[in-house]
């Protein structure tokens, strides 16, 4: 094999594994700030990568995928629907889907144990 072929050879595979293994896009952390409401639950505030109710906090990053923007807080995040939004400290934390505008209008919320979501929208 000639060094010319070697060499492209190394660079694609150097390519390639940069494609697969590299992190997501982050986005500004103040592109989702505001208060968002839905009448299953109390109203969440996302101010400068703090996310937070009444009853807690937590931090968060804004990343961009295939799928389009999504907040991901360091700790899960979900609804209960006879308790509300809930943040569990030792549990997985999943991606909330931001919508397509900009600023998000809306963040799509899992409900715990289950693959049924919540649209909060934005107020301000």
């Amino acid at each position: 094999m000639n060094r010319s072929r070697i060499l492209f050879l190394l660079f694609f595979a150097l390519s390639a594994t940069y494609l697969i293994i590299r992190e997501p896009a982050h986005l500004p952390i103040g592109l989702a700030n505001g208060t968002y409401v839905n009448a299953c639950c109390e109203s969440l505030v996302l101010k400068d990568g703090r996310m937070s109710t009444r009853e807690w906090s937590t931090s968060y990053v804004i990343q961009s995928d295939k799928g389009g923007a999504y907040i991901l807080p360091q700790h899960f995040v979900g609804v209960i629907p006879s308790q509300g939004l809930v943040l569990r400290s030792n549990g997985y934390p999943l991606m909330l889907r931001l919508d397509d505008t900009l600023p998000p209008k809306k963040i799509e919320i899992w409900e715990d144990d289950s693959p049924v979501t919540f649209s909060f929208e934005r107020q301000n």
